[in-house]
């Protein structure tokens, strides 16, 4: 389900899905200026996880993220800030999604809050956020 979409230039750009009935409402991309030398036509879509084989600990809280920037690599690091509920006592992380090697890689974590995390990337692909609880990782 396709949730925004924007021309992005040299300047900076922010991208903002606004419309309240979709899954990923409020995500918010930041691009920095000079993060790309070309316009880049940039499209945030989601899909539902239904199933997964990553095992127990791996616990999705929100679709699989597709946000399709035309393909490379950004010049500057750019921020996705994702809305998630995270309740006390659970640990929320973002991970890329390779859908060619069925593999996860994390992504630096760069804020949180009670309604979202934020994580930084220069490429894009698919991206979901998991939770565990903290005392798993002790």
């Amino acid at each position: 389900m396709e949730a925004a979409s924007a021309s992005i230039g040299a300047n900076r750009g922010t991208i903002k899905v606004t419309d309240g009935s979709n899954p990923i409402a409020g995500l918010e991309l930041s691009i920095p200026a000079k993060s790309y030398p070309d316009t880049r036509q940039v499209k945030i879509s989601s899909t539902p996880v239904q199933s997964h084989t990553f095992g127990a600990a791996f616990n999705p809280i929100t679709p699989l993220i597709r946000i399709d920037n035309g393909g490379g690599y950004s010049d500057e690091l750019m921020n996705v800030k994702i809305p998630v509920k995270v309740p006390a006592g659970k640990f929320a992380m973002g991970f890329i999604y390779d859908d060619k090697t069925k593999k996860l890689e994390g992504l630096p974590l760069v804020d949180r809050d009670a309604g979202s995390i934020t994580v930084a990337t220069r490429h894009f692909t698919d991206i979901i956020v998991s939770m565990i609880d903290e005392l798993l990782l002790r």
